[in-house]
């Protein structure tokens, strides 16, 4: 893959290391499979990594935890992160569901962060954006958009976090709590 390839039209142009440091925990939570597509562009983003460095002194490694229980695998992947490597300067989530260019991950630590994540669609029909802007609108990512806007929630299925975020916030990070729904239980919603 050539540098050329990494370069955006209306972007940033990523032509050599533009952090100090870069140690990367790619958590991936899924169930039993990947989708080939998932892992396709996983192989191209670790690729453009080592083509085009994203920092002086970069480094990687994947975890992935299979369950189907997305917040208690979150939870485990990014505790278990923490604590195996006190190098480790960023979380990347990758949901195995998604795929996404070469340069996602460059173009995501470019941005200087605490938070930054993608937006991408739902698996329905039709397909409906995952992300609201800060008025709680979904908001649609069209082709050439390239900047980034301020949001009020979206999906981690491909989000970057510098490891501080985790650090400064008390567990749990992702937290499932059950919605009250009024029913009795056993009996359905009166």
């Amino acid at each position: 893959m050539s540098e050329d390839m990494l370069n955006e039209e209306n972007g940033p142009h990523f032509r050599g290391p533009f952090l100090e440091n870069f140690h990367l925990g790619i958590l991936i939570p899924s169930g039993p499979t990947w989708e080939t597509g998932f892992a396709i562009s996983l192989l191209d983003a670790i690729q453009a990594m080592i083509t085009v460095r994203i920092a002086k002194n970069q480094g990687y490694f994947i975890r992935n935890l299979q369950t189907s229980l997305l917040a208690y695998s979150r939870e485990q992947l990014v505790y278990s992160a923490l604590e195996e490597n006190p190098n480790m300067t960023h979380i990347l989530f990758l949901d195995q569901d998604n795929t996404f260019p070469p340069d996602t991950i460059h173009y995501m630590a470019y941005q200087r962060e605490p938070i930054i994540i993608a937006n991408y669609v739902r698996r329905t029909v039709p397909a409906v954006p995952i992300t609201k802007d800060m008025n709680g609108k979904i908001l649609t990512t069209m082709p050439g958009d390239t900047g980034k806007v301020e949001v009020k929630g979206g999906g981690l299925g491909v989000a970057l976090f510098e490891r501080q975020v985790f650090e400064r916030v008390p567990r749990p990070w992702f937290d499932t709590r059950w919605r009250d729904n009024g029913a009795t239980p056993g009996h359905p919603r009166p």
